[in-house]
């Protein structure tokens, strides 16, 4: 009965934590301190640190010993690296959903595009970000591998605790719109599995490239891209 208790205020310090992150409560740089955590919840150090663990080895924290935890620095490169994790496994992801994704799917992801437009009008970038995550979680939550949902989902914090990528690169937002408008009427058309996962693969890989621009001086040249034929 202890460790079911613990383990629950663990899992709720977590949640606590990683949604901070997301939302931008806790930025690059910023500490951690446990013992204020834990008063503010209601609960000893014990299972905030649990949650700083968990955290850490999805690499959201960095904990040392005389420092504490924090929230890392990430610089433009780590940042170019986790978006394109996400588009790997966002092409994954679409890859599993496709057979299931169904017509009213299609609708919820052209209602989110047209919000993403609006956003885009009204200049209202966090609103955009929501709407784009939106339009991507009607084909995540079609996709029967949950745990490849989680790591996609995990790439997104981790970017996000650097900074909303729209506000990096705003042009990106119009970009991101047309391009999903181009997914909607590729689905439309019933492709095959494989032919899905290529198409929103290469989408993440697009928007890694134009979102995040690698070290100009070739120091750290990029990558070979996966090209797919467009939809």
């Amino acid at each position: 009965m202890v460790r079911c208790v613990l383990e629950s205020k663990s899992e709720r310090a977590y949640q606590v934590i990683r949604l901070r992150l997301l939302d931008g409560t806790y930025g690059p740089g910023d500490r951690i301190v446990l013992p204020e955590v834990g008063a503010e919840l209601a609960m000893s150090v014990v299972p905030v640190r649990e949650a700083v663990r968990r955290l850490e080895a999805e690499g959201l924290l960095e904990f040392t010993r005389w420092a504490g935890a924090r929230v890392p620095n990430f610089d433009e490169r780590q940042l170019a690296e986790a978006i394109e994790a996400a588009a790997l496994l966002e092409g994954e992801i679409a890859r599993l959903a496709a057979p299931y994704l169904r017509r009213e799917d299609l609708t919820a992801m052209r209602r989110e595009n047209r919000l993403l437009r609006s956003a885009e009008t009204s200049g209202d970038l966090e609103d955009a970000r929501a709407r784009d995550r939106a339009f991507h979680a009607v084909v995540h939550a079609r996709c029967p591998n949950r745990l490849l949902v989680l790591l996609v989902e995990t790439a997104y914090v981790r970017m996000d605790t650097l900074r909303n990528v729209f506000e990096h690169q705003p042009q990106r937002v119009g970009n991101a719109t047309a391009e999903h408008q181009r997914l909607i009427e590729f689905l439309a058309a019933r492709p095959d599995a494989d032919e899905v996962g290529r198409a929103f693969r290469q989408h993440g890989l697009d928007a890694a490239a134009e979102i995040a621009r690698w070290d100009p001086t070739g120091r750290h040249p990029r990558p070979e891209r996966i090209r797919s034929n467009p939809p």
